[in-house]
């Protein structure tokens, strides 16, 4: 319980100053943790902060990395209504207490028109990293590489960092701001990952859908991070193209 302590604690410390003034203000996203013997029990709950009824969408997934740094995500996705100023149960995953990876479990409730309103996380098994998960921003344009779920609503991709450095801090912001602000719109994942290299020199590298799109050795100076980060969120953009143009090609085979 201590370790789930620790990581909320990091998280609040950390939280992304773009969605902190949003999130969890309307609508708060809670992942409550329960010790079930052999099992972790993490809750999904929802609370209506606002003096109205209303509907909304959520998302409460887990990321597991495993032994090659690959994220494989699993999700459980709905819709609900919920009253004014009250509180609700939404979904619960079971981890074993034995597992021994690292996971992420996130909660993110949405707007029905997919704005990001809630959100909260835990991390499982993290020795090394500061790791945020930050929200991709939602508009109204749809990619064609979105995919609607059953119930016919769409979910987005979102933006993983794992960094142990304030280099590797200030390139995921400078990175995010220009991911946000540019409105793209994509269900794949983006992972941002920095690795000890040598002396004080850490490896920032950037992955698509587990794919690496951009790797370069950090430097304090906000001008290179700035440079790589548009160099990133380029590569970002044509990964994201071919893996489009490939799917068209087999969709028309």
């Amino acid at each position: 319980m201590r370790l789930f302590l620790l990581n909320i604690i990091l998280f609040l410390l950390n939280y992304n100053a773009i969605n902190a003034q949003f999130i969890n203000q309307e609508i708060e996203a809670e992942i409550l943790v329960e010790n079930s013997g052999e099992f972790y029990d993490f809750v999904a709950v929802a609370e209506n902060k606002s003096l109205a009824d209303q509907s909304f969408r959520y998302e409460f997934a887990t990321f597991i990395r495993d032994e090659e740094g690959k994220v494989y995500k699993d999700s459980l996705v709905g819709r609900f209504g919920l009253a004014s100023q009250s509180r609700e149960r939404l979904e619960n995953i079971t981890i074993s207490r034995a597992e021994e990876r690292r996971v992420i479990v996130l909660l993110v409730i949405y707007s029905l028109e997919g704005k990001p309103l809630g959100q909260d996380r835990i991390v499982l098994n993290d020795k090394k990293s500061n790791t945020k998960i930050v929200l991709a921003k939602q508009n109204e344009s749809i990619n064609q590489d979105m995919a609607p779920s059953q119930d016919g609503f769409f979910l987005e991709g979102l933006v993983v960092e794992n960094s142990i450095t304030k280099m590797g801090r200030d390139f995921y912001k400078l990175f995010y701001s220009k991911y946000y602000l540019s409105g793209l719109k994509s269900k794949k994942d983006i992972v941002i990952d920095e690795l000890p290299f040598r002396a004080r020199t850490t490896r920032i590298s950037v992955k698509v859908d587990n794919q690496l799109v951009w790797q370069f050795f950090s430097n304090p100076s906000q001008e290179f991070l700035k440079q790589q980060s548009e160099i990133a969120f380029n590569q970002v953009v044509a990964k994201l193209q071919q893996i489009q143009s490939t799917k068209d090609q087999i969709t028309r085979y």
